[in-house]
């Protein structure tokens, strides 16, 4: 495998990068990494490519900016050719601007009827407005265990259409994929290196890629309310990029920035999608910071040597580096020919699934030969002394983390002073009824059935009154501790009021709730307190039915929590 690349602009250069190819090769992928404003002359260069590269595949995009060798490109188009040796290559061309039907097309393009014909690698280059989100995670479905590189067309920092292509076709909304065959090396790395601050946010209403509401607030008004409604309103992509949204899924750190106000209601569209109820942080990254760790994982990658190196990395990383980004990518270069592009999203494979990532360098290495241990290639210098400016800005990041951890620490404290029964531990009737609340909801959604049960300790007036109220608290801390303790850990266990009992059961049926009910009264009943012989309780339960509101469910397992008192109490009652 070589690589080779150039500048393009005209047909000279084509030819000149031809005569720099092996003379013979099993196949080659030219990549077109198109950073040109206009699009008008994307025909001729397609053209000229297959005129004078008949054979080839090719894989194009527009970009946020280009990278060439390593060096940073603006306003140039840049031409990655890859000559393989045993290596097959197959590219999709999908004009489709759903994600999820571009990512079933892909895959019925490519599903492989043995185990060799399944593809090594996918090099994917998508429109920079399809949500990135549903693509990869209907070719995780349908094409499991099969890397994806690639990411998400750009047009600069403007919220401007975009566009693929392939040898002979051009869209603003669809897909390009170029399948690998054979037995290549491949190791991808991604560094993120952002750092989160501030509190955690919830989004209050999305679908998909599109969030309407965070913290129950349109989403733009969102954002000018915490970075500031002039900024936001002049500078909403560059300053959303410098701040990024920060959550963990999968077991590593998510980013996401809105690249497009969809609507005059605020609401916004992501890269990729943020689940309703998602908590997410804001992100700040300090530059000296970012390089220093993306430059220790280059040392510690550079220690194998690779034949190529694609690049696909985010073009907030560029806006926050500015003038040092090629830190970052010039030591790839010195590892291996090291071409790629700046996406609006980059998607990286991660323990057996490929993922959507913003603000992320990703890297995805190749070799048809296995690579070697060498003595690491890089050679340039390591990030200079921070200024003054800059550790003022790491200090400023430490001391919002810190604020807000303190914060969060004792807002966790009074939420659960709020929502516990200081004397058992147990929620209290705050707690209880939106638990109860959320439990009907879910139940609905899942299509399952759940139960609740009131408990009231029999007699409990009389053990005040002869053994007082000293007495009256340890029996009420120990029922509370039994039922704890004998019961599931997703149960829920109220102090309804007094010595009453609200317990939540989740998908359970009422036959099964009054079997339980039932075993602990008996249990319970057993215990002999050393001022007391026998202790017991009453109780009702039901089950909850589509139906019927909540005040109408407690209503009725209040009815029968009194009629088990009536026939004479130490009773559990379901009708």
């Amino acid at each position: 495998m070589q690589n080779f690349s150039c500048l393009w602009t005209n047909q000279q250069d084509i030819l000149t990068l031809k005569k720099s190819l092996p003379n013979k090769y099993c196949s080659l992928l030219i990549q077109v990494f198109w950073g040109k404003t206009s699009r008008q002359e994307i025909p001729i260069l397609q053209q000229q490519l297959t005129t004078i590269f008949p054979s080839a595949e090719i894989i194009g995009t527009t970009t946020a900016g280009g990278v060439f060798q390593g060096t940073v490109q603006e306003n140039n188009v840049i031409i990655s050719a890859t000559a393989f040796e045993k290596t097959q290559l197959k590219t999709i061309f999908i004009p489709e601007e759903n994600a999820s039907q571009a990512a079933v097309q892909v895959a019925k393009n490519l599903a492989p009827t043995m185990p060799e014909n399944t593809p090594a690698l996918l090099l994917c280059f998508l429109d920079g407005f399809m949500n990135g989100d549903d693509f990869v995670k209907n070719l995780n479905e349908s094409l499991p265990f099969v890397p994806v590189a690639g990411g998400l067309a750009g047009h600069g920092l403007e919220s401007q259409s975009t566009a693929i292509f392939n040898a002979d076709n051009i869209t603003s909304k669809g897909v390009v994929v170029t399948a690998l065959y054979g037995d290549i090396n491949i190791q991808q790395q991604f560094n993120l290196n952002w750092k989160v601050i501030g509190p955690k946010f919830t989004i209050t209403k999305s679908t998909g890629n599109i969030v309407y509401e965070i913290e129950n607030m349109p989403a733009l008004e969102f954002y000018k309310k915490y970075l500031g409604k002039k900024i936001v309103e002049e500078h909403l992509l560059k300053i959303t990029m410098n701040f990024p949204f920060i959550f963990e899924k999968n077991g590593i750190e998510i980013t996401r920035t809105p690249h497009k106000i969809l609507e005059e209601n605020g609401s916004l569209l992501f890269a990729g999608n943020i689940e309703q109820g998602q908590k997410v942080q804001f992100g700040i990254g300090s530059t000296n910071q970012v390089l220093t760790d993306s430059i220790s994982q280059t040392l510690k990658f550079g220690k194998q040597q690779f034949e190529t190196i694609f690049i696909y990395s985010c073009v907030a990383r560029k806006l926050l580096l500015n003038d040092t980004i090629e830190q970052e990518t010039l030591p790839l270069n010195d590892l291996a020919p090291a071409n790629g592009f700046f996406t609006y999203g980059e998607i990286a494979y991660h323990e057996g699934k490929s993922v959507l990532l913003n603000q992320t360098l990703t890297y995805v290495s190749l070799s048809e030969n296995t690579p070697t241990t060498t003595k690491n290639k890089y050679n340039r210098p390591t990030p200079t002394q921070e200024t003054f400016d800059e550790i003022i800005h790491r200090s400023v990041i430490n001391l919002t983390s810190k604020l807000t951890a303190e914060l969060e620490e004792t807002s966790n404290k009074f939420k659960n002073m709020a929502e516990h029964d200081q004397l058992t531990g147990l929620f209290n009737r705050h707690a209880g009824t939106r638990i109860l609340s959320e439990e009907m909801s879910r139940t609905k959604r899942h299509k399952e059935s759940f139960c609740i049960a009131l408990l009231d300790l029999d007699f409990f007036k009389n053990i005040n009154d002869t053994y007082g109220h000293d007495k009256g608290d340890e029996v009420l801390k120990y029922w509370a501790n039994f039922l704890k303790q004998n019961l599931r850990p997703y149960d829920s266990v109220v102090r309804w009021g007094g010595e009453e009992i609200l317990i939540i059961l989740p998908n359970t049926k009422v036959n099964h709730a009054l079997q339980v009910m039932t075993k602990l009264r008996i249990q319970f009943s057993s215990h002999q307190f050393d001022f007391e012989s026998k202790v017991t309780f009453s109780g009702g339960v039901v089950q909850w039915f589509e139906s019927q509101d909540q005040t109408t469910l407690l209503r009725r397992v209040d009815s029968l929590l009194y009629h088990a008192k009536e026939r004479g109490r130490n009773l559990i009652c379901d009708t």
